[in-house]
C-alpha cells in the first residue's frame, strides 16, 4: 500500500524554512501498516514560485497510490480545498483523508460539504490511522475505526472517539525524519509533550486542560536519535520545541534540559515555550541559562489585567513583572520573545493602548523581544461565541481582508486603526513588530 501525505504550509516567511511535524509524525505512525509512504512539502513549491506545479506533482505522485492525505490548519484551507477539488476532477479513484486543527474543529460542515473529500481523522493520530489503513486494507471493518468521519448516504457518520495517547506508557514510533529533503528546512522540530493545561478563550490548541509528556529518559532516546537527522539533514543546528507548553512541569523540564547537555546540545539553537508563572522556579532558569542559545517563547497577549482576566489567562500583570525580573537576574531577557495580542472582540482603542504600551515597556526597560498582532478570528472559544461564520475561512484573504477585520473587531474603527497604525511608527525603534 503507497500513501502521500502532504504537510501544511504555515510559514510565509522565504527566509526561514521551518519543519512542518506533523506528516512526518504520521509517516512513523503508520510505516509499519503500508509498503511505502512520502511526504510532499507544498513550501518548496511557493518558495520557488512554482505555486501550480504542486497540482502536477500530487497527480503524478498519485497515479499508483492508495491514499492521499491532507493536514490542514485555519490559514491553509482555502489553498487545499482548491487543491483537492482538482485532485479529484483529475483521479475520482483516489481516496483522500483530511486532519489536522482545522479539521477537528469544523469537520461537520466540511464533510457535508465538500463531497471530493472521502473520511476525515479527527484528533490524535497514534491510534486512528494505523486502524484506518488496516480498514483500507480490508482488515478492519469501517466502524472499528476511532476518530474517523465519513458521509454515506448524505448523513454524517461519526465513529467513537479513541482514547488520548499515554506518552508515559504507550510506544510512540520516532516521526520520519528521514524522509525530510537534504538542506532544505533552516528549522527542524521535536515534541517532547502535547497539550497545555491552561484553557485561554482565545486559544486554538485543542487539548486544554490536558497535558501529556513522554518520559524524561524516553524523550532524552528521542532526542538522540533526531540529532543524528538534525545534524544530517537541516541545514542549520536549529530546532522548536512544538510543545505548547514544555515548562509545566518545571523538574521534568530542568531533566530533559539536563540531559540534553550530555547529548551535545549545548550550543544549538532551541526554542521553547513557557507560561510566565512556571519561570518563577530559579533552577530551571538556572538551566537554561547553561545553553548558548536556548530562547523562550511566552505568549502574555494582554497587557492590563481586565483584559487577562476576559481571556482567561490565570496571570496579573504584577506576575508578569515578577517574571521578567527574574529573567533580568538570570540575563535571559534577550533570549526572550513574548506575544501581544490587542483588537479582542470587546476591545476599544483604549484596551489595545493598554496593552501597547505594557509591550513597549517590556521592551524599553528589559530589552525583551515583544510582538503584538490583532486578534484573528481563528478556531476557539471566542470564535464560537463573536463570529461564528466559517465561511470566511473558504477566502484566500481572510487574514488581511478589511470586512472581516471591521466584522471581528467591532470597537474598532478606520480612525482608530490609523491612531494604533501611528504607534507602530513611534515604537519602531523599540523594536515592536505588527501583524496588521
Amino acid at each position: 500500500m503507497k500513501v502521500i501525505l502532504i504537510n501544511t504550509d504555515f510559514m510565509h516567511d522565504v527566509d526561514t524554512t521551518v519543519q512542518p511535524l506533523t506528516m512526518y509524525t504520521i509517516a512513523g505512525i503508520i510505516s509499519p501498516f503500508v509498503d511505502q509512504v512520502e511526504v510532499i512539502e507544498p513550501m518548496k513549491y511557493r518558495i520557488a514560485n512554482l505555486q501550480e506545479d504542486i497540482l502536477t506533482v500530487i497527480l503524478k505522485k498519485i497515479r499508483d497510490a492508495d491514499l492521499l492525505a491532507f493536514t490542514v490548519n485555519t490559514f491553509s484551507w482555502a489553498e487545499i480545498l482548491r487543491l483537492i477539488k482538482k485532485v479529484k476532477d483529475n483521479n475520482k479513484q483516489i481516496k483522500i483523508v483530511i486532519g489536522g486543527i482545522h479539521i477537528s474543529y469544523f469537520y461537520k460542515e466540511i464533510m457535508l460539504k465538500t463531497p471530493q473529500i472521502d473520511y476525515a481523522l479527527v484528533g490524535e493520530a497514534e491510534i486512528a490511522f494505523p486502524k484506518f489503513i488496516q480498514y483500507l486494507k480490508g482488515e478492519l471493518r469501517i466502524e472499528e475505526v476511532p476518530n474517523l468521519k465519513y458521509v454515506q448516504h448524505e448523513k454524517l457518520i461519526e465513529n467513537a472517539k479513541a482514547p488520548l495517547i499515554d506518552f508515559e506508557h504507550e510506544i510512540v514510533p520516532m516521526p520520519r525524519y528521514d524522509l525530510a529533503e537534504k538542506n532544505f528546512f533552516d528549522r527542524f522540530t521535536f515534541e517532547a509533550s502535547r497539550g497545555c493545561q491552561g484553557n485561554c478563550r482565545f486559544c486554538s490548541i485543542f487539548y486544554k486542560r490536558c497535558w501529556r509528556k513522554y518520559s524524561e529518559d524516553t524523550v532524552l532516546n528521542r532526542l538522540s536519535i533526531f540529532k543524528k537527522y538534525l545534524d544530517s539533514l537541516c541545514k542549520n543546528k536549529d530546532f522548536i520545541f512544538t510543545d505548547d507548553c514544555f515548562t509545566t512541569d518545571q523538574q521534568w523540564a530542568r531533566n530533559v534540559l539536563g540531559g540534553m547537555l550530555n547529548l551535545g546540545y549545548k550550543d544549538y539553537n532551541i526554542l521553547i515555550e513557557a507560561r510566565a508563572k512556571h519561570l518563577w522556579d530559579e533552577a530551571l532558569l538556572d538551566m537554561i541559562k547553561s545553553y548558548d542559545n536556548l530562547h523562550i517563547q511566552i505568549g502574555i497577549e494582554s497587557g492590563y489585567d481586565e483584559g487577562l482576566k476576559k481571556i482567561n489567562k490565570e496571570i496579573r500583570v504584577e506576575d508578569v513583572l515578577k517574571t521578567v525580573s527574574l529573567l533580568e537576574k538570570y540575563d535571559l531577557c534577550k533570549r526572550v520573545f513574548t506575544s501581544f495580542i490587542i483588537g479582542f472582540p470587546w476591545e476599544s482603542k483604549e484596551e489595545c493602548m493598554k496593552t501597547i504600551e505594557f509591550a513597549a515597556f517590556l521592551n524599553d526597560c528589559y530589552s525583551i523581544t515583544v510582538n503584538v498582532a490583532w486578534w484573528m478570528p481563528l478556531p476557539s472559544n471566542l470564535f464560537s461565541k463573536y463570529f461564528k461564520d466559517t465561511s470566511i475561512f473558504t477566502q484566500d484573504n481572510f487574514a488581511t481582508n478589511k470586512e472581516i477585520f471591521y466584522q471581528a473587531h467591532p470597537k474598532i474603527g478606520v480612525n482608530d486603526v490609523m491612531d494604533i497604525d501611528r504607534c507602530d511608527s513611534i515604537y519602531k525603534n523599540l523594536g515592536i513588530c505588527w501583524r496588521l
